[in-house]
């Protein structure tokens, strides 16, 4: 058993003026679920589990950001979610330096008052509501070879197919027009891959040089209902890669110097709601540890 207490408070006006008042919410309510794991062998493991889940409003929902951008919702109810997870995590190269690991795991989710985030198209104002009933199925999958403390390259993949269940219109008959449409604003394929190498006793002795590197992939979605199938509403497919490369050094491996590049090729990148993301980025950034110092 789970008990989900959550206790809020704002001081701001809801409606982005200078009228600021304090505001609190305090709810509680209980949940639960149950796990269990089966070893096959000693390189396979299988997972089961339910659970009966709530996602609690956040203050940012229930009052909003006081600065216009984002309405708050005090009639927002928790969401609640029975949950069924299947996994399976498989080792079947695990000698000497080399390991293979290779993770599945499916999901299946019935939701009720589902928390969605809207935008007004003509003012860019945010705000939430409950959106009925959203039936969730989804699959994950992850493989990763490593040899030894050296190399390791990676990749994982994700399907996601989140869909409105609510077939009336709230208060009618009139079936929706998004019964068993995709839930909007939401990505439901994407992916990364990773490569990483450590080299050591680089330029000097007792160095480390670690370089890894990161691809991210994110299928074309839209931000709005696909009643109307209109590609101004989509999301474009979104590709970029980063790299990160980080030398320690020094007598007790004190020294730590990062240099970090962020969508190498400059790419397009966007939020759920087609908000332009900043373009290449550079970080650096110069490390001391003292514990590393002590004799």
């Amino acid at each position: 058993m789970k008990n989900y207490l959550n206790h809020l408070e704002a001081y701001l006006d809801p409606d982005g003026g200078s009228d600021y008042r304090d505001f609190s919410n305090t709810s509680s309510y209980w949940g639960g679920g149950l796990a269990s794991t089966y070893f096959w062998g000693q390189h396979v493991q299988l997972r089961l589990s339910y659970e009966y889940a709530l996602r609690l409003p956040t203050s940012r929902e229930l009052f909003g950001t006081g600065d216009d951008i984002e309405r708050g919702n005090s009639s927002l109810k928790p969401e609640t979610s029975n949950n069924i997870n299947v996994g399976v995590t498989a080792s079947p190269i695990d000698a000497g330096n080399h390991r293979l690991t290779i993770d599945a795991a499916f999901q299946y989710r019935e939701i009720d008052d589902y928390i969605r985030r809207t935008t007004n198209n003509d003012n860019g104002r945010a705000s939430s509501k409950n959106d009925g009933g959203v039936r969730n199925l989804g699959g994950d999958f992850g493989i990763r070879y490593a040899f030894a403390d050296l190399f390791f390259i990676s990749g994982n993949f994700s399907y996601i197919d989140m869909r409105s269940m609510t077939r009336y219109v709230a208060g009618t008959q009139r079936e929706s027009k998004n019964y068993k449409e995709r839930i909007p604003a939401i990505p439901y394929m994407y992916g990364n891959a990773e490569a990483g190498i450590t080299l050591r006793d680089v330029f000097l002795k007792g160095a480390t040089l670690d370089i890894h590197y990161m691809m991210n992939y994110i299928r074309q979605f839209s931000y709005e209902w696909n009643t109307y199938n209109n590609p101004e509403l989509d999301v474009p497919t979104q590709f970029s890669h980063d790299l990160f490369v980080s030398y320690n050094f020094g007598r007790k491996s004190e020294f730590t110097v990062s240099v970090e590049c962020t969508n190498i090729f400059n790419a397009r990148l966007y939020d759920n709601f087609k908000m332009q993301k900043p373009g290449r980025a550079f970080a650096v950034k110069f490390g001391y540890n003292f514990l590393n110092n002590k004799y």
